[in-house]
């Protein structure tokens, strides 16, 4: 399933005074201040960069747990008693970093940290797993596979934090070459010139090395969150002749004490660290939206409107159907003529579902509304009391104009029209209504043509129907 991040954020691209598109040539992320992502970093994804700043930094992160094993040797009680235990929990604690442009948490993007109870998990897990004779430093690469309370967001910071002097690197040079305003900021005896929000600097992440966060029951609990979880599984089953129903249902713990008790499990889970061809988000295909709303706002500034009705404080509800008439043929001019239907379509070629053009309608409604200083709103998804209806643009309660939009094989398409429309202008007390038909790849051939007959009738009084061609390689419709 699709998700959606529709930033009403500030891109550091437009924070920092550059174009989108700068920050992208450079392969730089192009996150916002203060919104969450839906993207995290891949620990497999450092390896072999050849970015300068990260030429061995999957090394440099395995190799920190070097620490562990030294520590390990001394250890005589993994309890706070105990200096050396003491000493795990203190490198395996780290705070919170904020302005990295991800971060997945209902608090905002100050990052997750590591500390209290979790450190101390994290310690006594090392230690486990070393004494049992597990010494490859690689196993740690996987620690969201098995550690409990550690997803995604928290692997992001533990790699920012362990690596924060290649960051910070990586952030001073592209704000050199971009000529980004910067300012000193001083780390472990050296000095960086990198920009700053609200008195804390901003780190730069690679889009390289970044994937899909995996949504779990909510905003606040990341669990299953690497692509390739269930295949470790699958592998570690297969090695120990096991029952699939069974290990598909183990929690982290019990799938940690396996691996650390057998050996075969163990070596599995290794070999697949060191030979797994993680993959990396796709930016063009952009399921998660993450430029979303900056693609909008370049199609819009790229087609601008001319909107007839000049910004005033008041609208007749002649005038409020007229604009929104107005972007809606836009929007049917976007997808035809400039080829915008190839931002609806998946990755096998067919159209993305309904609610999804929707969005697109409602967003590029928004933008054209905002850029022409167009006293009108637009809300989304509103309640009629007749159920969910798509759009209703309005200025207060007296000017109302209801759109409801349907892909052309939409079961419902002929009742959307004769019996959903009506009922949802009855209940809003609306002035005028528009129905939109989204021309895709499959059509309800039957409930289709009525329509098109209806339209072509033009007889009084019925709400006017736009037809918009969105099929791939195909000309503008003559509808």
């Amino acid at each position: 399933m699709m998700k959606f991040n529709i930033s009403n954020g500030v891109h550091y691209s437009k924070y920092c005074g550059v174009k989108h598109s700068a920050l992208r040539n450079k392969g730089v992320f192009d996150g916002t201040i203060d919104n969450d992502s839906l993207l995290h970093i891949d620990p497999m994804l450092l390896k072999n960069s050849s970015i300068p700043e990260f030429n061995n930094a999957y090394n440099d992160y395995i190799n920190y747990f070097k620490r562990f094993v030294t520590l390990s040797k001394f250890l005589k009680s993994p309890s706070e008693q105990d200096c050396h235990f003491r000493k795990m929990v203190e490198y395996f604690t780290f705070s919170e970093i904020p302005n990295t442009g991800l971060g997945f948490s209902e608090k905002g993007k100050s990052g997750s940290g590591i500390s209290g109870k979790l450190s101390k998990q994290l310690a006594l897990s090392a230690y486990t797993i070393i004494s049992e004779g597990h010494t490859d430093l690689e196993i740690f690469s996987l620690l969201h596979l098995f550690e409990d309370n550690i997803g995604a967001d928290r692997i992001s910071d533990m790699i920012i934090s362990i690596l924060r002097k290649n960051f910070l690197s990586y952030t001073q040079r592209v704000c050199s070459e971009l000529s980004i305003n910067s300012f000193a900021y001083e780390f472990d005896n050296e000095t960086y010139k990198v920009p700053f929000y609200n008195n804390k600097p901003i780190y730069f992440i690679p889009e390289s090395f970044l994937t899909e966060l995996k949504v779990a029951k909510d905003w606040s609990e990341i669990d299953d969150v690497c692509d390739y979880n269930k295949k470790i599984r699958r592998k570690v089953c297969k090695a120990i002749q096991g029952i699939w129903e069974d290990m598909s249902k183990m929690n982290k713990k019990q799938f940690k004490d396996l691996i650390i008790s057998n050996k075969t499990a163990y070596n599995t889970v290794l070999d697949y660290a060191k030979n797994i061809e993680p993959k990396g988000y796709d930016f063009i295909q952009d399921n998660c939206n993450e430029y979303f709303d900056l693609k909008i706002e370049e199609l819009v500034a790229s087609h601008p409107l001319n909107i007839h009705c000049v910004s005033q404080n008041c609208y007749t509800p002649e005038q409020v159907y007229s604009i929104t008439k107005e972007i809606c043929t836009q929007f049917k001019h976007l997808v035809e003529d400039n080829r915008m239907y190839k931002m609806l379509l998946k990755d096998n070629g067919k159209s993305k579902r309904e609610s999804v053009w929707q969005l697109y309608l409602y967003s590029i409604a928004q933008t054209y509304l905002r850029a022409g200083h167009i006293n009108i709103s637009v809300d989304r998804e509103s309640d009629s009391g007749a159920g969910e209806l798509d759009f209703k643009f309005s200025q207060g309660q007296q000017c109302q104009t209801i759109v409801e939009v349907k892909l052309s094989d939409n079961p419902d398409l002929l009742h959307g029209y004769k019996t959903q429309l009506p009922q949802y202008v009855k209940a809003e007390n609306a002035d005028h209504a528009l129905f939109i038909v989204i021309i895709v790849e499959n059509i309800n051939k039957k409930q289709f043509y009525e329509l098109l007959n209806i339209h072509k009738k033009k007889e009084k009084g019925q709400t006017e129907i736009l037809f918009i061609d969105a099929r791939p390689q195909k000309s503008a419709s003559n509808l």
